[in-house]
């Protein structure tokens, strides 16, 4: 991990830091982030899977204890509306985390076929070279 780029989790009464922690262990072990822009991506991921449970706690704490009334259902329609901004929002930090590196490939190989044509434009070179006459040819 790049500790420079990390955030302070949000940790709440009754949430724990260990299970954040796994959380993200398990999400940079899944998807082995090589940079600080992937780091920061796979954060994000981490916060908005965070999030998302938090959701679904409170959901299920919401379900657990309602009485049917309209004060219960706006907090569950609320509550749903922040899990799905935070799906949402983890969908994006993938999506983003895959697209640097399908830049990066695309970088690697832009670099390596310009190496190449270096390399074959140095050979082409050495054999034009060789078969020029030396300046003693001309001299003589």
């Amino acid at each position: 991990m790049f500790d420079a780029i990390l955030m302070k989790p949000s940790i709440l009464d009754g949430e724990s830091l260990e299970e954040y922690t796994a959380l993200e262990e398990s999400l940079y072990a899944e998807f082995k982030p090589t940079s600080s822009l992937e780091c920061h991506d796979v954060d994000a991921m981490v916060r908005a899977e965070w999030s998302m449970r938090r959701a679904r706690r409170m959901m299920e704490a919401i379900t657990s204890v309602s009485t049917g009334s309209s004060e219960d259902m706006k907090r569950l329609k609320l509550m749903e509306r922040y899990y799905k901004g935070h799906e949402k929002s983890f969908a994006m930090a993938k999506r983003a985390l895959e697209d640097t590196r399908k830049h990066d490939r695309t970088m690697e190989k832009l670099k390596a076929r310009a190496a190449a044509a270096t390399k074959s434009r140095d050979r082409q070179w050495e054999q034009v070279l060789k078969k020029m006459p030396t300046l003693t040819d001309w001299v003589n």
